[in-house]
């Protein structure tokens, strides 16, 4: 067990590079082609040293190759922070099978050579023929990405919860979510929706527990939406529930006040994310006067309190392309006062923010806006130190 996090920690003690911003995009959107992966500035948004690569995907006897999901933070990609990896999971579809996969992606590093994969984990023939975007994928602070893959029973559809090691690829089960397959004829059902996810720290300011491998732990939780369908129709508000990884126990489950777009765990308390405010009863009063327009957010889940930290403004494609790449806190990314430690790609801009989830109440300061990025990025990552 203690050689496993030394080799853990030794290898993101490696590979780290202090506060950089590694960003990923697709030739003509095409998720089957080449990538272009390199190192852009947070301050001027400029790309540094961006090579295109292939990743070096294993090679598929399909004829289509590798899908790779493109959906939300938390639905098909994930971020180990501590060293700028990219979890992303890959598909191939033949007529008499199919392969769903979990890839690492390393790079590029200063003198490391372009990116890589560095880590495949096949998870099994259970979920092969199951749509990307109905996933759920993100890093349990330790050592392991949580791969949350569905399956209907025809009545049910269950999210079997596999812990997939980053230190020898090993796939431990967890407890599975079970959710009903809604129909016209219910009255009254609540359904998981597929979309953004994110996890947090079950209260821990340092999270990890050997029962008998290293995970996050049984209150560390896994936040999806739910959705209440009344005759086949849906209807809002729709609630976060937050369900421990390890055991399916529900932790928290609350009103979305906000309209939640994307959620990152940034502290031992708070989430940050990106939400759409309306005039509705349901929403925050401070959201009334807002209506349609993004807004950032900072939620503190045990206490169920949401504060606005900030107005981005409207604009349809500016909220998908926001929404889509997430939230990236930078915590050390620039020591000198005032310097961002929270990143948003907001009308292809990158947008720095200072952060500071210990006021009462929180709030945010705009510390940084970068010149115009070309091309924007399909998904994008930041090293912790």
């Amino acid at each position: 067990r203690d050689k496993m996090l030394r080799v853990c920690l030794l290898f993101a003690i490696l590979c780290a590079v202090g506060g950089e911003l590694r960003a990923v995009t697709v030739n003509n959107d095409d998720v089957k082609s080449k990538f272009s992966i390199g190192t852009l500035s947070p301050l001027n948004g400029t790309w540094v040293g961006g090579t295109e690569v292939s990743l070096g995907l294993p090679t598929s006897e399909c004829k289509n190759g590798w899908t790779i999901g493109s959906g939300y933070r938390g639905q098909s990609s994930t971020v180990f922070p501590t060293n700028g990896t990219w979890f992303i999971l890959g598909q191939t579809e033949c007529s008499q099978q199919s392969n769903t996969t979990l890839f690492g992606v390393l790079g590029p590093f200063e003198g490391r050579g372009p990116a890589r994969v560095y880590f495949a984990s096949e998870l099994g023939h259970h979920w092969n023929h199951e749509p990307l975007e109905n996933f759920f994928i993100n890093w349990d602070w330790t050592c392991n990405i949580v791969v949350q893959a569905p399956r209907r029973n025809g009545t049910h559809e269950m999210w079997h919860t596999l812990q997939v090691s980053e230190y020898d690829g090993q796939i431990r089960p967890q407890a599975a979510v079970v959710s009903k397959i809604c129909t016209a004829e219910d009255e009254y059902c609540w359904r998981r929706v597929p979309g953004f996810s994110a996890m947090d720290t079950g209260g821990s300011k340092e999270p990890g527990i050997w029962d008998p491998e290293l995970n996050c732990g049984d209150k560390c939780a896994v936040v999806t939406h739910e959705e209440l369908m009344m005759n086949g129709k849906p209807q809002k508000p729709m609630n976060l529930v937050g369900r421990s990884f390890r055991t399916g126990k529900v932790m928290y489950n609350v009103t979305d006040p906000v309209q939640v777009q994307t959620l990152t765990f940034a502290s031992a308390e708070y989430f940050v994310g990106l939400g759409i405010c309306c005039a509705e009863e349901y929403c925050l009063k401070e959201c009334h006067k807002h209506d349609g327009m993004m807004v950032m957010f900072a939620w503190n889940p045990t206490a169920d309190k949401w504060f606005i930290l900030d107005v981005l403004g409207e604009g349809e494609m500016a909220m998908k392309t926001a929404a889509r790449l997430g939230i990236n806190p930078l915590w050390s990314y620039d020591p000198k006062k005032n310097a961002p430690n929270t990143l948003v790609l907001w009308k292809d801009r990158i947008h720095g923010w200072k952060v500071d989830l210990t006021s009462s109440p929180p709030k945010a300061t705009l510390a940084s806006v970068s010149h115009k990025v070309s091309p924007v990025p399909f998904a994008w990552a930041t090293s912790d130190f």
